[in-house]
């Protein structure tokens, strides 16, 4: 395991966390039998696709910027992923938001995942498969050129460990990349508080 401590957060990474042939046998098997959806997302009042495909299960629906997904629960497989997670980190999960970026053209902008149906206190563990891709941190409010940021590459099989009060104080994203890369699933495992 690898600690990293930014701006009083605690990131761990479990590299290899699923060996490169469970890792691939998962990817394969979430490739094909997930229901994949790009939903459009408003911005300055014009509709766009998002720049990637993803789907929700977890105890509620999901809700954030304009996208809605009802609630459905885990499948057997993501129940074995989640209490592998759980025996290994000691935290609940009841949910996962699942991300299929196609290749480098695919990305997630900056934010944070501190949507109110989370546990605000709750750890958020993400899983890699598939290519490798970037993933970058930030204290919120910075902006402009020169500002200090964590850049984390994350392999197939790597589990990333958001410790609270990661949300709170930083923002994330998965840049876009200008060479060809890999497409990859994320499967974000998170805490959310039944209304």
């Amino acid at each position: 395991m690898i600690s990293k401590s930014f701006y009083g957060c605690e990131l761990l990474i479990f590299e290899s966390f699923f060996s490169e042939e469970d890792s691939s046998m998962l990817y394969d098997q979430f490739y094909r039998q997930t229901a994949w959806v790009q939903n459009d997302i408003v911005i300055f009042g014009k509709k766009h696709k998002i720049p990637r495909l993803n789907d929700w299960y977890g105890d509620v629906d999901m809700k954030y910027s304009n996208i809605h997904f009802d609630a459905k629960p885990m499948t057997k497989t993501l129940n074995q992923i989640r209490s592998k997670i759980e025996k290994e980190t000691n935290t609940f999960y009841n949910s996962v938001l699942m991300n299929l970026y196609r290749n480098g053209n695919d990305s997630m902008g900056w934010h944070s995942d501190d949507e109110n149906i989370y546990n605000p206190t709750s750890s958020i563990a993400s899983l890699s498969l598939g290519g490798a891709r970037w993933m970058k941190f930030k204290k919120k409010n910075m902006n402009g050129l020169g500002k200090k940021t964590l850049k984390l590459k994350l392999k197939s099989g790597d589990l990333l460990i958001m410790k609270y009060p990661t949300q709170d104080k930083l923002s994330h994203s998965i840049p876009k990349s200008l060479t060809d890369m890999e497409s990859r699933i994320n499967l974000t495992f998170r805490t959310v508080i039944n209304p």
